[in-house]
């Protein structure tokens, strides 16, 4: 299921305060902050919560966060796809590590047998890749 609710940090900059004599610190520009993106959402079928498990969508996303090759997003609104700063320069999506993913279990397999998981309440974090050009 698509998540409704969506947390993004680090769309700004970082500034630190440089300390000097007198009354006037300094206030300078340090760098870019990288976008985080949290969300939550529901693995589960469409009309069942009772016989259908949901074990292979589960081991799919345990892979993907397990991995150290970038993901990207893609059919969800545009702070996903374009950051600002960089977007004139690369023109392509934006591409990010799985920081964190949990599972939690919702419902399970009413049959006789293994209890398996039908419906799971997941929580990933996504932590921003820079895609720089750089030439040498």
């Amino acid at each position: 299921m698509i998540p409704n609710t969506v947390s993004y940090s680090g769309l700004g900059s970082r500034w630190v305060e440089i300390p000097r004599k007198g009354d006037y610190p300094i206030v300078e520009w340090s760098d870019w902050s990288l976008m985080k993106i949290q969300f939550e959402f529901l693995v589960a079928h469409e009309n069942d919560g009772l016989f259908a498990d949901v074990a292979v969508q589960l081991d799919q996303l345990r892979r993907m966060s397990q991995r150290k090759n970038p993901v990207s997003v893609f059919g969800m609104d545009r702070l996903f796809e374009l950051q600002v700063k960089r977007a004139s320069r690369t023109g392509r999506a934006l591409q990010f590590v799985i920081a964190a993913f949990t599972i939690q279990s919702q419902r399970r397999t009413v049959e006789l047998g293994p209890k398996e998981i039908t419906a799971a309440q997941c929580s990933m974090t996504l932590q921003e890749i820079p895609i720089e050009e750089m030439s040498l």
